[in-house]
């Protein structure tokens, strides 16, 4: 369908604005967690521990997914959206001030539960904003801007480091942080009233069921995100070993991030036309990365880190577009809910697997976690086989705004 310029379409782009400026300061700050968390004598166990954080945020995401599919209400939808990145602006500075490891444990997990609440809230919107031009591609543009500021961010703390150190870089991610709040208030004024969540009034607190596909996807997700390592794991080890230098590895990480990027719109693409088999391509690449990692070689970690950010991209683009392909338009708040919540819980078990085993045996990793990815591909061939198409979506919010 033809790009539409009415309001849908501006605030895609301005949640896009959003999450660039978000971007710049938590993934800034996320590139360096594992070597800054190193300077506190931390271990490998307590890295994995930042993928806590990860887990609380998908826990509250899950939360946050039932009470707007409970409440159908867009002030509460855009509520969590504009708290959430209330949240970002005041825990990303606070890493500056960070005293042990035990504080930035804590700054990370509340950092993380701001993006839990404004998450599935924001998904439902992009869902919705997004069915003009196509799912794949809406979510596709969107994350081709928020791997801009993924790329931006941990140019200028890698640059903050090299010449002030880790401090004065949390310092200034505050400016980034405060743009995206500001941002956030001029969207809901824009784009108020959400149409999926109007097609239903008042409140209802029975949770729906969901399809079989849907929990066919949700399997593929959890053993998929079991087997990929968290970057908290990768930047450990890239200190621990000391395989660069610690201004190289938020480098790396942006890297990945413009790898992450490019994908995007490419992979969002290739979703509207050919569905979840797509799909197919994330656990393949993942797989890899341990391998890659295992043989300390400046080009085996260059395209380590660029298979890191193709796997993010997927996950960013086609994975959370399919969640709205595989449920009813109402229902979208508690699939993003489910689905960013076993999304987290998944990781964090991984990432914890993954720092017992590093601590015991590294070449280990290299083996078990490659085997968990592609495991993953046994769910996913049964629901990917089936045509998209049964869900009708919302097709008239260009017209109409």
């Amino acid at each position: 369908q033809p790009m539409s310029l009415g309001r849908g379409f501006i605030t895609l782009i301005l949640l896009g604005f959003v999450s660039l400026f978000a971007d710049i300061a938590y993934e800034g700050s996320r590139s360096v967690l594992g070597s800054y968390i190193r300077l506190f004598e931390a271990s490998a166990v307590i890295a994995s521990a930042l993928a806590i954080g990860d887990f609380v945020g998908y826990l509250l995401r899950l939360v946050s997914g039932i009470v707007i599919g409970s409440t159908a209400s867009p002030r509460v939808l855009w509520g969590f959206v504009v708290g959430g990145y209330l949240v970002n602006l005041c825990t990303v500075p606070l890493l500056a001030f960070a005293r042990s490891w035990q504080d930035v444990v804590m700054i990370i997990v509340a950092e993380r539960c701001g993006k839990g609440i404004r998450t599935p809230a924001r998904d439902v919107i992009l869902a919705e904003v997004s069915e003009g031009i196509g799912k794949g591609r809406g979510f596709g543009i969107h994350e081709l801007m928020d791997q801009m500021g993924a790329v931006i961010g941990p140019i200028a703390v890698a640059m903050a480091i090299a010449s002030r150190g880790y401090r004065y870089a949390f310092t200034i991610l505050a400016i980034p942080a405060a743009i995206a709040v500001v941002l956030t208030i001029f969207g809901a004024y824009l784009y108020p009233e959400v149409r999926s969540l109007k097609a239903r009034r008042g409140i209802e607190v029975r949770l729906p069921r969901l399809g079989l596909r849907f929990l066919l996807y949700i399997a593929f997700v959890t053993m998929l995100c079991i087997g990929f390592l968290h970057w908290g794991i990768v930047s450990y080890y890239l200190k621990d070993v000391n395989a660069v230098n610690d201004h190289i590895i938020p480098l790396l990480y942006t890297v990945a991030m413009a790898i992450d990027a490019a994908v995007a719109i490419p992979i969002g693409w290739l979703y509207d036309v050919y569905g979840l088999r797509v799909l197919v391509l994330a656990p393949i690449v993942a797989s890899s990365i341990p391998v890659l990692l295992a043989f300390r070689t400046p080009i085996a970690i260059l395209i380590a880190s660029c298979c890191w950010g193709f796997v993010m991209g997927v996950c960013e683009t086609a994975m959370r577009a399919a969640v709205a392909d595989l449920v009813e338009p109402t229902q979208r708040g508690y699939a993003y809910g489910v689905y960013n919540f076993v999304f987290g819980a998944s990781w964090m078990c991984g990432s914890v697997l993954a720092g017992l085993i590093y601590d015991r045996s590294l070449h280990v990793i290299a083996i078990v976690m490659p085997i968990l990815c592609l495991a993953s591909l046994i769910p996913l061939t049964p629901t990917a086989s089936q045509r998209l198409g049964s869900v009708q979506p919302l097709r008239s919010f260009s017209a109409s705004r």
